[in-house]
């Protein structure tokens, strides 16, 4: 009977000394969060110019860790885009303020968009890339599906730009006072 536990990240890196990704299914919130942290950070090494992620809220994900926003900085560069796809961002001045100040000196590669409910699709917990993602198949409990197969980076892919269509600009970089 195949393993299906994760594939842990190995020791040494890849060709061009970037970390390998684990793959596999992960289970509890601590192993989503390290593979969103790796996934952020192999995003910066690698120069990934697009990263889609989606949430209902992000209230869990470590974007409040000095490591996540440091690997954000790194892979911040002209020509780059994050798009955001939520159901709300109230949560993030509280819970995640690193990310925010960092949010609003890299405003222009960023995309923020309110999501409103689509009969018969989720808004997939997700962290997308062309070549990698992070899938929360449960979101209470923080199990899921990571790695690079074709086919289900298209079909992320696909529910996030569905998601994305569907919704309208949010989560300002600043507030203006009247």
């Amino acid at each position: 009977m195949p393993d299906s536990s994760p594939t842990p990240a190995p020791e040494h890196g890849d060709a061009d000394g970037a970390p390998m990704l684990a793959t596999g299914h992960f289970s509890g919130p601590s192993e989503f969060a390290q593979r969103i942290r790796d996934t952020i950070a192999h995003a910066a090494q690698r120069q990934w110019n697009l990263m889609i992620w989606s949430d209902v809220d992000f209230r869990d994900w470590p974007l409040c860790e000095r490591q996540v926003v440091e690997a954000l900085q790194d892979w911040s560069h002209k020509g780059r885009m994050l798009r955001l796809l939520a159901r709300r961002f109230d949560y993030f001045p509280q819970l995640h303020p690193r990310f925010v100040t960092w949010r609003r000196q890299w405003d222009h590669i960023i995309d923020c968009r309110v999501c409103t409910p689509i009969p018969g699709l989720e808004l997939p917990s997700a962290l997308w890339t062309p070549d990698y993602a992070v899938l929360r198949l449960d979101v209470e409990r923080s199990t899921g599906w990571a790695g690079a197969e074709r086919q289900r980076l298209a079909q992320i892919r696909a529910e996030q730009d569905e998601c994305a269509k569907h919704g309208t600009p949010g989560f300002a970089a600043t507030t203006l006072g009247l």
